[in-house]
């Protein structure tokens, strides 16, 4: 008769221990679900500024918080909790299969989508273990997780439903297409001869590209005839609109496209967007020009990208100090053929002017060497003492290096 009370004790004692050990993991969770929910609801509100969504999707994170205050102790609470994580887990998962920087959880504060689906998926695991201790069943699981996987699913599916296509899914060139805009005709059937046109594409929904469209459309009224670049500022919409180039197209905007006879010569992206003035001083003029407008250095005046570098070496063949540097750049271009970095390109003055009729005199100096960089002249030296060092520039831009060209009074010479 005294051994019931011996073998109720320890009975107790593991019961209330389960219970604290509950409880513990309940409170836990509640914390942590409240907690990453009302973050991301007030990051959401400070961002909505006008925009709808984000104001339902916050206002439906804090129905979600107070419902789960009220009902915490409720098995089906936490269920419904672990399906709302293991949705959040599908969309995000599917933003990380597109590559995406930030899923925009936090409002505008840049959270990558692989943090926050590990986020997503531990607490679809903490409530999910929560609803199986209120539940006091194993039996839950089964039925939680397959909730958890239709939920998941439903959840990448609202991301598929939501989200444009990739820029890469797009066929085709987006710059070729564009110039069918009746707004480019001028740029579309320009010659060699007419100004080079910056078309500068833009969201105008996006507040940050407000100060550069002003200095653009100043740009744009101040240079509207000028003989070497025109800049034309055009909305994503209106891309649309005229050469059916959807705004998912463009990989980042502002964007820019210059266009230089006819075809796209430069494409810049964001923090690559060039300044118009710059371009101007950098378009081919005078005698580089007609000789790089020839057919077979198309491959210079329209080479897209900074790379490579290409050194135009136009020099006199009755000059001995200049053949004494065509044999050096000649070496070098056995040496690197077809080069990533730096091509050599030598052009005697005797048959320019038996082609074009461009009299020696009429080039800065004898030899005159061009450095052409994207169909664009960023540099120029005249004169035997300063001609550019094709291996030196070949190793800066192999390691990373900017682009040097020698200067008065320094060791100048291509040896």
């Amino acid at each position: 008769m005294t051994t019931a009370p011996t073998i109720a004790a320890p009975m107790r004692a593991a019961g209330a221990s389960r219970t604290l050990l509950a409880d513990t993991l309940l409170y836990v969770a509640l914390l942590a679900v409240v907690g990453a929910l009302g973050t991301a609801a007030v990051l959401k509100s400070i961002a909505a500024s006008e925009d709808l969504l984000h104001y339902l999707a916050a206002a439906g994170e804090f129905l979600v918080i107070g419902l789960l205050i009220f009902f915490h102790r409720r098995w089906w609470a936490w269920v419904g909790v672990g399906a709302l994580f293991a949705a959040f887990a599908g969309y995000t998962a599917f933003l990380v299969a597109r590559g995406e920087s930030s899923c925009g959880c936090f409002g505008d504060v840049q959270t990558p989508p692989t943090f926050t689906l590990s986020l997503d998926i531990g607490l679809a695991i903490l409530a999910g273990l929560v609803a199986a201790t209120r539940a006091g069943s194993a039996s839950i699981v089964g039925g939680v997780l397959t909730l958890a996987g239709v939920a998941a699913a439903v959840g990448a599916g609202f991301g598929v439903l939501t989200h444009d296509p990739l820029p890469t899914e797009y066929k085709g060139d987006r710059a070729a297409v564009l110039l069918t805009a009746p707004t480019l005709a001028e740029a579309a059937h320009a010659d060699l001869t007419g100004p080079d046109t910056l078309v500068y594409l833009y969201d105008p929904g996006t507040a940050e590209t407000d100060e550069t469209l002003a200095l653009l459309r100043a740009d744009a009224k101040q240079h509207a005839d000028d003989a070497t670049l025109r800049v034309v500022l055009m909305p994503v919409d209106q891309a649309e609109a005229e050469a059916g180039v959807p705004a998912w197209a463009w990989e980042r905007l502002p964007a820019a496209i210059l266009y230089r006879g006819g075809r796209a010569v430069q494409r810049y992206v964001a923090q690559t967007l060039p300044d118009p003035q710059t371009l101007r001083a950098q378009r081919p003029v005078g005698p580089i020009a007609q000789v790089l407008s020839l057919p077979e250095h198309a491959d210079i005046l329209y080479a897209e990208g900074d790379l490579p570098v290409y050194l135009v070496y136009v020099y006199n063949p009755d000059c001995p100090i200049c053949l004494q540097h065509l044999a050096v750049f000649d070496e070098y271009s056995d040496e690197w053929p077809d080069d990533p970095y730096a091509v050599v390109t030598p052009v005697s003055m005797h048959e320019i002017e038996d082609r074009l009729g461009i009299q020696i005199w009429a080039w800065p100096g004898i030899p005159t060497t061009y450095v052409v960089r994207g169909g664009r002249v960023v540099g120029q030296t005249a004169g035997p003492e300063l001609i550019p060092n094709p291996y030196q520039i070949r190793q800066d831009l192999a390691m990373g290096r900017p682009l040097r060209l020698p200067e008065p009074g320094g060791d100048g010479h291509a040896h």
